[in-house]
């Protein structure tokens, strides 16, 4: 039987000649539209256009591939194909708005792909066949090597974060264990918006333009926005090609601080999870929010609604996820468990920032609202807000019952606690460094779990930390308004300075890199005004330059 191509748009239109019957009306269809009619009013729904690497014969059977997967199907002239899946999907809807014989011979259709979809799947799939190269123009990535990723935010090939990368074809550079930097794209041309690394080897990318994954000179409407890629052979594979913004609306800037879980985050099976504005429909003027889980392939919305906000999330080991967020339509706002099959739960009728699952398996929660003001945790194991607060304070005229207050810990008299007092601890930055305890940035640095307690630093106000195993690397002002970046340890409490107040950089970003064991650093050199990018060795504890910067990158993500 000849491959018949289906437009259910046309069923819509042969209708309203009155002297056809609906039988006739399905023939006349299914005649007008058979392969090789590369016009798109006839082209059938959910053809695509490939590449010539991207469709191949196996014997008899035609195969492409389709979102990553080889599928059977039909070529169409001008490079089309259709997969018999999406065959089937279409006369099963066809079928589904006729009646008597018309509707018949739709569903018997639809089970004749269904079935030559199931048949010849293996015959796709078949890998004694070399594949053909990609294209010149094909996204690849070049990462193996690399003990960072260094984002700038320029344009495409202009002011590279480094005068020392050759001219290329992204915003993003590999920093070598040498220190030198390369482009981390070796095909095709990207402008890449945030980048976030993943477990087994996987790095997640956001770009900041949709891009044809196979020919990246495509780009806009229908193009991938957000990507998987194998840090090994540098292969991207589209997640999301609908998302128009990823993380806040503001995440076009990377140091947007991410949430305490990461931009995108795992559950124990591996499935990603990850947040942001879908495009928006139709006549309407809202994007939506979304939050949204990639597993196996497809993807799943946990959240998808022009009337809500979402401000933070923490993805659960069991696939549940806690999300924070407001109604737009009411001002209420929320903490709201998301289950793994997709019901809403609401946890506390008031939004939060997360810190972060601690050692205890909970989920610790800042608040700033009547009734909720310091630090809640979620009980994971009950699926309910704790009522007694982690952190928490008489203000107004609320006593909450609390473990540690902080007018014990940390009074807001002392100069150096307004941030933690003022707030309660509830707006700070968790550090965890595997020793079953817990680190905050609030200003200055507190210990969060078991206990909370100030911790003595030489560094008066911290601007920026990172964890480095049981070392936190601190990097602020001294006593006397100076930049001083030090490690602390966690396990003694000992401090040991790297970059004294003679050498003043002024530190922009700090992240560790598991590969190297090191800790990669950018910041304002004060002696000659320059940009500079160096690593410290946590063996020696001590700090080197690597390379000086024609700008400040956007972000720096060790691997």
């Amino acid at each position: 039987m000849q491959a018949l191509m289906l437009n259910p748009r046309l069923s819509q239109v042969l209708p309203q000649r009155p002297v056809l019957s609906a039988a006739l009306v399905c023939s006349l269809t299914l005649m007008l539209l058979v392969p090789g009619s590369a016009d798109a009013a006839t082209r059938p729904s959910g053809a695509v256009k490939l590449q010539s690497a991207l469709m191949k014969t196996v014997g008899k059977v035609k195969c492409g591939k389709i979102k990553g997967a080889w599928l059977p199907g039909t070529a169409l002239s001008g490079r089309y194909f259709v997969s018999h899946s999406q065959q089937a999907k279409n006369y099963k809807s066809l079928a589904k708005k006729k009646r008597g014989s018309a509707k018949k011979k739709a569903t018997k259709q639809s089970a004749d792909y269904a079935a030559k979809a199931k048949s010849q799947l293996s015959a796709c799939r078949k890998t004694s066949t070399a594949p053909a190269p990609p294209q010149s123009n094909a996204l690849r990535f070049n990462i193996s090597s690399a003990q960072a990723l260094v984002l700038s935010s320029t344009a495409v090939g202009a002011n590279k974060a480094s005068a020392k990368i050759s001219s290329g074809s992204s915003n993003l550079a590999a920093l070598l264990p040498s220190g030198q930097l390369q482009d981390a794209v070796s095909q095709g041309s990207v402008l890449v918006g945030l980048v976030a690394p993943g477990p087994g080897g996987k790095i997640y990318v956001w770009f900041s333009r949709g891009v044809n994954l196979e020919d990246s000179t495509q780009l806009g409407a229908g193009a991938c926005r957000f990507a998987e890629v194998d840090r090994n052979t540098g292969v991207p594979v589209c997640i999301d090609s609908s998302l128009s913004h990823f993380g806040e609306l503001s995440t076009g800037n990377p140091s947007v601080r991410p949430p305490a879980g990461g931009w995108v985050q795992f559950d124990s099976a591996g499935n990603v999870y990850y947040r942001g504005y879908g495009t928006p429909l139709s006549g309407a003027s809202m994007r939506p929010s979304v939050l949204r889980r990639w597993s196996n392939g497809t993807v799943t919305d946990l959240v998808n609604s022009s009337d809500v906000r979402i401000s933070d999330f923490q993805v659960l080991p069991d696939g549940g996820v806690l999300v924070s967020g407001s109604t737009l339509a009411t001002g209420q706002e929320w903490l709201r468990r998301v289950n793994a099959s997709g019901g809403l739960q609401t946890v506390r009728n008031a939004s939060g920032l997360n810190l972060g699952v601690f050692p205890d398996g909970n989920v610790y929660w800042g608040m700033w609202a009547t009734g909720n003001f310091g630090v809640r945790r979620y009980l994971t194991s009950l699926g309910q807000i704790e009522e007694k607060m982690w952190i928490g304070d008489r203000i107004n005229s609320e006593t909450p019952e609390s473990y540690f207050k902080p007018s014990e810990v940390c009074p807001q008299s002392n100069p150096v606690c307004e941030s933690f007092a003022g707030y309660f601890g509830s707006f700070a930055q968790t550090f965890m460094p595997g020793d079953g305890t817990v680190f905050a940035v609030a200003g200055t640095l507190f210990k969060y779990y078991p206990t909370v307690e100030r911790v003595d630093t030489s560094v008066a106000r911290i601007t920026i930390a990172e964890a480095a195993g049981r070392d936190l690397i601190l990097a602020g002002l001294d006593s006397q308004g100076r930049n001083v970046l030090v490690t602390h340890s966690t396990a003694t409490g000992s401090e040991t300075q790297l970059l004294s107040p003679g050498d003043e950089v002024e530190i922009y970003h700090l992240s560790f890199a598991p590969t190297s064991g090191k800790v990669i650093y950018d910041g304002l050199r004060f002696s000659d005004n320059k940009i500079i990018m160096g690593e410290i060795d946590l063996a020696s504890r001590t700090a080197s330059v690597s390379t000086t910067l024609s700008a400040k990158p956007a972000s720096v993500e060790g691997l």
